[in-house]
């Protein structure tokens, strides 16, 4: 590195003044220099071939090695350079543009797309570039440098913005943000609080309309994303309209061009809003599409948030449950009658006395208190365990705790109990259980329930385990599972125990207060639901979502096994994606970074709404592996969802961090604003740098060229080597 390389900054004022150091003592300056001297006057003038030669030669040759000694003995010393630099560095001016569709959905759009980007060149960033450094980004869901403005992102996280920025400029001259925005966003926290650890003003254009518009929307849908075929499933919509008082609309629910659901609205208010319930049947099973519409009012000004489309997976999925009993019990015919509520249930009641079915033929089996000491099982529970069916066991008097320990010897779940006593136990529900969804209500019914009898005794729990309800012990709450359900680290296979019995008094209870089961039922419904979904041990795994919406990068996770179902790396796994145009995208997997638990991952992007096909083949050795499979793309309308600009977050943001808002007509007031703010100002820096002698390389080719030239002078005078 040469010294003027070292000093290249573009920002370089002047060397302000600069010395010469060294690890030893400059002194020594002096004896390289009476080094040198000697040495070129015993080389040139106490040698006999020279004493023939003209003098002012030998003044040159000598001045020659006395210069080539003295610069490596200089060297020596290890010398240094410490000069003192100083830099200027213009205020970063940021202006950030929210580039979401909410912008464009005003009565100033056509400004915004055709004229909005020449004005702020005009008005703004020509009078600004003197003064600041700037740098222009966009920002939807995410923030990126960019100038090019196109309006088309489908969520706005203002609060990302504050937080990168505060990130990329942090220990620089960020001398203010200018934020073009309407206001609406729709993601993250809201961006007044997120500007605390942003040491800059903040200045923001205030973009979009405030004013009301005529307009009937859909808010929000909410369903399952799961559901089975033959059962009914709910879809909630909300719906809002503005300024649309004494119309009518209809919604209406399509899936397959086949009208499910249709309700008629009658809008009587300006400020107008309404939730609307439907039970839907799942008739095919497969990825169903279900188009959500309210038909247009003419009046109303925006109209593309009058659809909306969700998707819901049907599965086909028609178990086969088979409740094996220690003797009859009200609790059999609860459980049976909630299980045939649901058309994908076939449920066989038997006894471990005159049991004649196959455990094998059953997708789940249900253990109402077994074993127990009369009827221990040994050979039904063995065969559930090696075909790895799921199990639901309902613990009682005869239950037989010591037996139940041994079948789940290898899950660490142990129940241990001193005496055979037994206790009243209430239910409470747990705020922090996420493998299905309780409803208020739901908790409502089960808390005020009756209480089951339980053992008495303490809980081990397995490794991997969620506890659904907690007992309650004399109204006191306890961490004793009243009902569990587990997942075998080993195998896979499902389980799930209910702690006690008198499940009937549960549904008595739904009756009395209610006048149905509904409660009861969708209780054991989504136990037996969540134990009978199926899990393959396949050799080859795929995994993704089923649905995306069209901002989600479309995300692949894939496992390969050997024989001994153990995960292995070196698969070369490909994969083609097919759009409904028969289009192929073809991608290949990235290999494992972790060779102990290997996964191989694909990120194919971003793709249009639509529905799509792919295949994904393994090859490892000598051995392949398929799979076909599908997946949605659905769109994300949630700047149509809310058009109205929200102005008072960007006063609020001005307000809070020393700036102003200004409109857009006022795009002059705020560069004068910016250049006339005397806080906004250039920094000079001052460094002090070291340079090593050593580093400059032109000192290398002065030596070589002296050296150089004293050999070739020698030679021609006639002298040799």
């Amino acid at each position: 590195m040469t010294f003027l390389s070292e000093l290249s900054f573009s920002t370089l004022l002047f060397i302000l003044n600069f010395q010469i150091i060294g690890e030893n003592s400059l002194w020594f300056i002096l004896l390289c220099i009476l080094l040198a001297s000697i040495y070129s006057f015993f080389f040139y003038y106490k040698d006999r071939q020279f004493f023939e030669t003209k003098k002012w030669k030998m003044y040159l040759l000598s001045g020659f090695r006395f210069v080539i000694v003295f610069i490596i003995s200089f060297l020596l010393i290890s010398p240094m350079l410490k000069y003192l630099t100083e830099r200027l560095e213009k205020p970063i001016l940021v202006f950030a543009q929210d580039n979401s569709e909410s912008i464009v959905s005003g009565s100033d759009s056509l400004f915004l797309k055709n004229e909005y980007s020449k004005k702020l060149d005009e008005l703004f960033f020509s009078k600004l570039a003197e003064k600041f450094e700037i740098v222009k980004y966009r920002f939807g869901e995410t923030i990126q440098i960019n100038d090019t403005f196109h309006f088309t992102e489908k969520q706005t996280n203002i609060s990302e913005v504050f937080e990168q920025l505060t990130t990329r400029y942090e220990n620089r001259n960020l001398g203010a943000i200018v934020l073009a925005s309407d206001g609406i966003y729709n993601k993250g926290k809201n961006p007044v609080y997120s500007t605390s650890n942003l040491n800059s003003s903040i200045y923001t254009i205030a973009l979009g309309d405030t004013a009301t518009q005529r307009d009937l929307l859909i808010t929000e849908v909410k369903t399952n994303k799961i559901a089975f075929v033959g059962n009914s499933f709910p879809i909630r919509v909300e719906i809002k309209a503005d300024k649309l008082k004494n119309t009518e609309s209809e919604l209406k629910i399509v899936n397959n061009g086949k009208v499910l659901f249709s309700k008629p609205i009658k809008i009587d208010k300006n400020e107008f809003s309404q939730t609307i319930d439907a039970e839907i049947i799942a008739e095919k099973k497969g990825l169903q599409q279900f188009n959500i519409t309210l038909t247009k009012i003419s009046t109303e000004k925006i109209q593309k948030n009058n659809t909306s489309i969700v998707v819901v997976d049907v599965l086909e999925n028609k178990q086969k449950i088979l409740i094996l009993a220690h003797s009859p019990h009200p609790d059999l015919g609860a459980i049976r009658s909630a299980l045939e509520s649901q058309q994908n249930f076939e449920v066989q009641i038997e006894f471990a006395s005159t049991l004649k079915s196959n455990v094998k033929a059953y997708d789940l089996i249900i253990y109402h208190q077994l074993p127990s000491s009369e009827f221990k099982i040994p050979e039904i529970l063995n065969q559930t365990k090696i075909n790895l069916r799921p199990t639901l066991f309902i613990l009682g008097s005869q239950t037989d705790i010591l037996a139940v320990n041994n079948f789940f010897s290898d899950q660490n779940f142990k129940i241990q109990q001193s005496k055979k006593v037994f206790e009243e136990s209430s239910a409470l529900v747990n705020e922090n259980f996420k493998i299905f969804e309780i409803s208020k209500e739901l908790k409502r019914f089960i808390e005020n329930s009756d209480p089951l009898l339980v053992h008495f005794a303490d809980y081990t729990l397995s490794g991997e385990s969620d506890i659904l309800l907690y007992q309650k012990l004399k109204n006191i709450p306890t961490q004793k599972p009243l009902i569990m359900l587990s997942k075998s680290d080993a195998t896979g296979s499902k389980s799930a125990f209910i702690m006690g019995e008198g499940l009937w008094r549960w549904r008595l209870n739904d009756y009395m207060k209610n006048d149905n089961h509904l409660f009861f039922n969708e209780l054991i419904s989504k136990i037996v639901q969540y134990l009978s979904l199926k899990v393959k041990k396949e050799r080859f795994i795929v995994k993704t979502e089923r649905i995306f919406t069209e901002n989600q990068h479309i995300k692949f996770q894939a496992q390969v096994y050997n024989q001994s179902y153990e995960a292995v790396s070196g698969a070369n796994i490909t994969m083609q994606i097919k759009d409904t145009a028969n289009k192929i995208y073809q991608y290949t997997f990235s290999q494992p970074e972790n060779a102990q638990n290997p996964v191989y991952n694909l990120n194919a992007g971003i793709f249009p709404t639509g529905e799509y096909t792919f295949a994904a083949k393994a090859d490892i050795e000598k051995e392949s592996f398929k799979i076909n499979d599908r997946f949605l793309v659905t769109p994300l309308d949630l700047e149509t969802n809310q058009t109205v600009a929200n102005h008072k977050i960007l006063y609020q943001l001005a307000l809070n961090n020393s700036g102003k808002m200004f409109s857009i007509n006022e795009l002059n007031q705020l560069a004068d604003d910016l250049t006339n703010n005397n806080k906004i100002a250039p920094i000079y820096y001052s460094s002090e740098n070291l340079l090593s002698f050593i580093n400059f390389k032109w000192i290398f080719f002065l030596v070589l060229t002296l050296l150089t030239l004293e050999w070739f002078l020698r030679k021609y005078y006639g002298s040799f080597m």
